[in-house]
């Protein structure tokens, strides 16, 4: 009262509220200093299965012959989705299996052809008609094995007959050289009886009781002896030549027909390695046609629906969601955000399908950064493709467990790092004070 009496005295309630307003002050000092807030870097977020949505496209051009599911249809992988038209397809595949079997005939009677040639050059004594019967069993393809053995009926006997016709004329020379033999044989033999007549001429002239003229005549008949055994042994070299070229004849033909038969074989192997190449590529076209679910899931978009229609190569047919597969969440972050977040870093994702204010967050945890970035629409901007693995596979709200479902977006706060709530209010000032020192 005395204060209140007392001019120029304060008033209690000033004193109070100045007290009051600087604890108040003192404890939100304390507080900013000593709080801290999360620091956040926010994007979009979807929710893809991990196994991806697969897409069912067409290898190759077809029309389709049957549809078998329908959009929204549950299916289980390797469960037939739809067929395309293979009928070319087949149809060539069927003349390159009839043609392989034509070719590994083929094969076969090359190589018995072979064989027989081969017993033949080591000293067998070929029959002179082969019997189609008994060269290649019968298959389960009877005519076509019989057409074959027919044939290696027809070439061994054109062979054995050449053959033939070689040993005919080697004999007729072997004979030839006989012969010849003999005349030489016989005129050795005339010679050495006509030699002792020349010397017993010569003496009896010596003698004086043969003329010179009778000498003449022996000589005369020794020397024509002499020149005959020289034609013959000028006859005997030739046909010893001609003995060796006719073996060299025989050889050949033994050469020309095995040298034939190997490259007849040789271009058989070459074509069915081509064939096996071409069936393969063909067969991959028929099972191509038969399309199949890549995983358990279910179709959607399913983007066909005539029978006879036309698909082309890598058109989207179908969509196949996974059923039963891990969730992750794909978030995009703008490129101002990208330096902060890191691999491990947990984040706050709020769905569009359950509002936040009612059900809450799901929390996840970074599992992939991009490494580069990609360009978010026709803006002009650009950001970074974020992995997120959520920590529960459903939402937990006071509702119950709500399932998360792929496709479901939303909004996604990454937690980058922690900062004092007083920084908020010193930053300005900081810049400010910053800004006043610097020299333009």
């Amino acid at each position: 009262m005395r204060m209140l009496d007392e001019p120029g005295g304060s008033s209690p309630t000033l004193h109070v509220t100045v007290v009051f307003s600087m604890a108040v002050f003192a404890i939100i000092l304390i507080a900013a200093c000593i709080l801290r807030v999360e620091v956040t870097a926010r994007g979009t977020v979807r929710i893809v299965p991990l196994d991806r949505v697969q897409v069912v496209q067409a290898e190759y051009p077809g029309s389709i012959t049957g549809i078998l599911v329908r959009d929204g249809a549950s299916v289980k992988k390797g469960d037939l989705l739809l067929t395309l038209d293979a009928t070319a397809a087949g149809a060539k595949q069927a003349t390159l299996v009839e043609e392989e079997a034509r070719l590994k005939r083929e094969t076969m009677r090359l190589a018995t052809f072979l064989s027989r040639l081969a017993e033949m050059r080591d000293g067998g004594s070929p029959p002179r008609k082969f019997d189609a019967g008994d060269l290649l069993p019968g298959g389960e393809d009877g005519d076509e094995e019989a057409v074959q053995a027919r044939l290696l009926a027809v070439e061994l006997n054109d062979f054995t007959d050449g053959l033939a016709g070689a040993d005919a004329r080697i004999d007729v020379n072997r004979k030839a050289l006989d012969v010849l033999l003999e005349r030489i044989e016989q005129a050795d033999a005339a010679l050495a009886v006509q030699e002792e007549r020349l010397q017993a001429a010569e003496k009896l002239m010596e003698r004086g009781i043969s003329s010179r003229e009778a000498y003449l005549k022996v000589r005369a008949a020794y020397d024509d002896l002499q020149a005959e055994k020289h034609v013959v042994e000028r006859q005997i070299a030739k046909t010893k030549a001609e003995a060796s070229v006719l073996e060299t004849e025989r050889a050949g033909l033994f050469s020309a027909n095995q040298n034939r038969a190997m490259q007849r074989r040789d271009k058989i192997d070459a074509r069915l390695a081509a064939l096996r190449q071409e069936r393969r590529a063909l067969d991959e076209r028929i099972a191509a046609a038969t399309l199949r679910a890549p995983v358990s899931g279910t179709v959607e978009q399913l983007a066909v629906s005539t029978i006879g229609g036309v698909v082309q190569s890598g058109q989207d047919l179908m969509r196949v969601v996974p059923r039963d597969s891990e969730l992750e969440f794909e978030a995009l972050f703008s490129n101002q955000d990208s330096g902060f977040l890191k691999v491990g870093q947990s984040a706050r994702i709020r769905l569009d399908a359950y509002p936040a204010e009612r059900f809450g967050s799901v929390m996840a945890v970074i599992t992939d950064i991009a490494t580069d970035s990609i360009e978010l629409g026709a803006s002009g901007r650009w950001g970074f493709v974020v992995r997120l693995k959520p920590e529960s596979d459903a939402l937990v709200s006071p509702s119950g467990r709500l399932a998360l479902r792929p496709g479901m977006t939303g909004n996604v706060d990454a937690i980058t790092g922690e900062r004092r709530l007083i920084s908020y209010f010193l930053a300005p000032i900081t810049a400010q004070f910053g800004q006043s020192l610097g020299e333009r």
